[in-house]
């Protein structure tokens, strides 16, 4: 009888450790699983970039070549961009219910005071630390649209694309100088080989050479390029420091992510590039753009119909909602890794549109363009190589990730 219980008992006891086993399989076999998904959010995250990215320029592009006569100037175009984002956003914070109460009023004062004495650290406290960061990063947002707009306009988009494959040296620079980051002297000349790879693909792909359009810039043909080159890299400029800004934003007390998330933070940097564009496109356009819409409209113009009226407005909000969640999900990944890797990411997406509209449009990639998109990626996964390297070194127990931080 007691060897039967103790038989009984010990059978229990190695159910118990096989359910045991098989609970703790299960519970790793999730975290794993848990693990390798999240390890895909940020790559996920890249690819909608891209593609967004894609419709966004194109969209930009037919709005600014086909509605010129009636007035879709970059300053309007800009303004249009951004105020259908600021609308967006705002019905997505309503939609996902963000608590936006906590976080701070701007002040402008603040903002005047700081800009005016200095936005060193020592001389703020934490209710003013973050403010100009903000602003300024909004500020930067707004030009660097304003100017890749013009450029757009200015040149060929193959001209463009060029000069904006140096963005990575812009942020790198200005990373270095503000010690968010260092860099190895591996991880310099991976960038430049990025710069240089997207330069050559830019080049094999481009058509019968860059086109530069005299009624924006005018002047002779070498003042022209020369003119198109400092608004594009105007543009770049502007968009490293708004990345710089951005990170600062985060770094401050009102700007941590369980004060303002990414969708709340862009509301709040749309909101004040509709500010800026409003008293630039007033100041600027205004007067000469009422007749030009009058005409177009009441005139028998392109709008007077209401299938080509239909049919810009379609096109605008395609524009817009590309526009803004491209914005947003650039916001996204630049809160999650540094100034320097996205603004190299940002260098392989032109790539990217390269690729993609090469095989929608059926144009043949030209040796030189094949070459260039090699050399890029090849210096990208350097990059990714040295910077991995370096992480592992500073952090030698933290595990990697797909890409850089």
């Amino acid at each position: 009888m007691m060897h039967h219980v103790h038989n009984r008992e010990r059978g229990k006891a190695s159910m118990m450790t096989i359910s045991t086993k098989k609970s703790r399989g299960v519970e790793k076999t999730s975290r794993s699983w848990s693990l390798n998904t999240r390890g895909l959010v940020l790559p996920s995250a890249v690819l909608i970039w891209y593609i967004l990215g894609v419709l966004s320029i194109s969209t930009t592009k037919i709005l600014l070549t086909n509605y010129e006569t009636i007035g879709i100037t970059p300053s309007i175009l800009t303004l249009q961009q951004l105020f259908i984002g600021m609308i967006v956003l705002r019905l997505w914070i309503w939609k996902t219910k963000s608590d936006t109460t906590s976080y701070p009023i701007i002040h402008f004062k603040k903002i005047i005071s700081i800009a005016y004495n200095g936005n060193k650290k020592d001389n703020i406290n934490n209710d003013t630390f973050g403010y100009f960061e903000l602003f300024s990063s909004g500020i930067f947002f707004t030009l660097g649209f304003l100017f890749t707009n013009l450029s757009f306009s200015a040149a060929d988009a193959s001209f463009v694309e060029t000069i904006k494959a140096s963005e990575p040296i812009s942020s790198a620079s200005l990373s270095v100088l503000w010690k968010l980051e260092t860099m190895s002297l591996e991880e310099s000349y991976s960038l430049l080989g990025i710069c240089v790879g997207v330069i050559m693909s830019t080049v094999g792909n481009a058509n019968g050479g860059a086109k530069i359009n005299e009624s924006i810039v005018g002047g002779s043909a070498l003042m022209q390029s020369l003119r198109s080159s400092v608004i594009v890299m105007g543009s770049n400029i502007c968009f490293s420091f708004r990345g710089l800004y951005q990170k600062l934003f985060r770094a401050s007390p009102i700007g941590r992510p369980h004060v303002v998330n990414d969708i709340y933070m862009q509301y709040l940097i749309h909101k004040i590039g509709v500010v800026v564009m409003v008293v630039l496109v007033v100041w600027l356009d205004f007067s000469s753009l009422i007749p030009m819409w009058y005409e177009s409209i009441m005139v028998g113009g392109i709008l007077s119909s209401s299938q080509q009226m239909v049919s810009f407005l379609l096109l605008s909000l395609v524009n817009g909602l590309a526009f803004t969640h491209y914005n947003l999900a650039s916001s996204y990944i630049l809160s999650r890794i540094s100034v320097v890797t996205h603004a190299a990411l940002n260098c392989i997406r032109r790539l990217f549109a390269i690729v993609v509209t090469s095989i929608i449009f059926s144009v043949p990639i030209t040796t030189m363009s094949g070459l260039g998109i090699s050399v890029s990626i090849f210096s990208f996964l350097l990059y990714t190589r040295f910077k991995s390297e370096k992480k592992s070194m500073l952090h030698p127990h933290k595990p990697s990730s797909i890409l850089p931080p």
